[in-house]
């Protein structure tokens, strides 16, 4: 695909000496974004370039670069702390640009993930270019502690961690929620000072038919 656009610069400028300094510069610059048809981990050419003409209508072009890019996806799994083929349902992840370590904190969030399937699998919808990215699961499974860890992803083009354009290194572990027990240390005593009053009775009862039988 190919686009073109024009940058005009008004008279007024163009009067003043300044402009024609040698060594100044004009700096154009221009953001591009992928669309959703872009191929993952498939080299993508970002080329610039520059047409240009005067008043008497001569033009003139410079040629520019051309930069591939590349795209990715990224995968969570999410699993049993206790037993990491137990695949869970149900967690939910946000990714984000930047996490200050010394803060603890996190910014700049991109997305918020599906829940996991019964494979345990996410993969967020955002295509991601080569760098660093931190995820936290934001909703835990059904009778599972929430993981408020950081875990960091980097993206960079060859690494193993990649399987078709997608990252696939990212397992988060949850553990079981555990309900408080019933009873403890004071049922316990009641438990055992009930168990001694019925000893009591059928000892006190046991002396008093045995007098009786005197």
């Amino acid at each position: 695909l190919s686009y073109d656009f024009g940058v005009s610069i008004n008279a007024e400028e163009l009067e003043k000496d300044s402009f024609y300094t040698e060594g100044n510069t004009v700096v154009v610059t221009f953001t591009t974004k992928l669309t959703e048809n872009a191929k993952l981990a498939s080299a993508i050419p970002n080329a610039d370039g520059l047409k240009y003409e005067n008043k008497s209508g001569k033009s003139n072009e410079v040629k520019g670069n051309t930069v591939n890019v590349y795209t990715y996806k990224i995968k969570v799994v999410k699993v049993d702390a206790d037993s990491t083929t137990t695949k869970l349902s149900g967690a939910k992840f946000k990714i984000y640009r930047n996490y200050d370590d010394a803060t603890k904190t996190l910014s700049n969030e991109i997305e918020e993930s599906a829940e996991t399937d019964r494979n345990g699998e996410v993969t967020f919808n955002h295509k991601f270019a080569e760098g660093t990215y931190y995820v936290q699961e934001s909703q835990a499974p059904t009778n599972y502690n929430l993981n408020t860890a950081v875990f960091e992803v980097k993206i960079e083009k060859g690494s193993s961690a990649l399987s078709d354009g997608v990252y696939s290194n990212l397992q988060i572990t949850d553990t079981k929620t555990k309900l408080p027990e019933t009873g403890g240390a004071g049922t316990m005593v009641f438990t055992i000072v009930g168990a001694s009053l019925i000893v009591a009775a059928g000892i006190l009862l046991a002396v008093v038919l045995k007098k009786r039988s005197k």
